[in-house]
């Protein structure tokens, strides 16, 4: 099954405080939820770990993500496969 190929119609939209903890380009990892678009893994401060997803590496690249760097970030939450997908991301904060 491809990476998240299958999303629900309505996802929620969201505002995520967190860590990011990888950041993976597509292609780096072979197993779902990062084999098909690049992510950026984020540990939020409560919940579980959610993945922002980006089609493009570009779009991923404009962000300038570093590990360890803290974000809050606005995006369309969708649960894949049991994993919180994190798309449609337009607005981030990014500090040391």
């Amino acid at each position: 099954m491809r990476d998240a190929s299958v999303i629900e119609e309505q996802g929620n939209r969201v505002v995520l405080l967190g860590r990011i903890n990888a950041v993976v380009t597509a292609g780096e990892a072979h197993f779902p939820p990062f084999s098909d678009f690049h992510t950026v893994s984020l540990y939020p401060r409560k919940g579980r770990v959610k993945y922002m997803k980006f089609e493009r590496k570009d779009e991923q690249d404009n962000w300038a993500f570093e590990r360890n760097q803290q974000v809050r970030c606005e995006g369309c939450l969708h649960i894949v496969d049991g994993k919180e997908l994190v798309f449609d991301v337009t607005r981030l904060n990014l500090k040391e």
